[in-house]
């Protein structure tokens, strides 16, 4: 009795954990590597200076997180975009978006203070900000571009790539994976390491 007890709580656990959602597989997954040495790093996520913002707009900024057995939707609400320059063709070519920690938001307010509290995801109190500094873009293909930079998170830099599909009307899109273990995300059996992140924005 005792013994089928057992079997049937690890069956039900390992079914919560084979069937749990995860970020599809069919969406881009970032590029990450360590960032050469000598790039304009955001230490700590800190904004590197004074810019004009007015030649480019985030106009949605979301992610999706994953544990056993259900996903969250999160997003941040404040930001801020310095630094920008854009060549002859209008693409840009250095900028620095910022991202408050504190202001990040999810579809469950207990998870929105653990995820911006706890040591284990983005500690606020000891890095309250995020940085993303654009090193280089190229045009992959019609329509798609290489975006490459260096991303700071809880004082991690990494370089990383994803591609943005651009339109003729000067709006972007983008959607891809990351792994939030590289900048020290840590709670193995909690959540997923891959987090779903989707941005769209304008050029002016």
């Amino acid at each position: 009795m005792l013994i089928g007890i057992v079997v049937g709580i690890v069956v039900i656990i390992a079914a919560v954990f084979i069937f749990s959602p995860r970020a599809p597989e069919d969406v881009q997954q970032a590029s990450i590597t360590d960032s050469p040495e000598g790039s304009m790093n955001a230490e700590n996520g800190a904004m590197v200076g004074d810019g004009d913002q007015s030649m480019i707009a985030i106009t949605s900024f979301g992610f999706v997180g994953y544990g056993p057995g259900k996903s969250h939707t999160g997003t941040f609400n404040s930001y801020e975009i310095t630094n920008v320059a854009v060549n002859e063709a209008g693409l840009p070519t250095s900028g620095t978006i910022t991202f408050a920690v504190d202001s990040l938001s999810t579809d469950t307010e207990i998870l929105t203070g653990h995820l911006t509290e706890k040591k284990e995801f983005f500690d606020s109190a000891t890095y309250p900000t995020i940085a993303f500094t654009l090193t280089d873009i190229t045009d992959a293909e019609a329509g798609t571009f290489q975006v490459n930079g260096d991303l700071t998170i809880k004082g991690v830099t990494k370089r990383i790539g994803f591609a943005v599909q651009g339109q003729a009307d000067k709006t972007f899109t983008s959607e891809f994976r990351v792994d939030m273990s590289q900048f020290g995300f840590a709670a193995p059996g909690i959540v997923d390491n891959e987090v779903l992140i989707n941005f769209s924005g304008n050029l002016f």
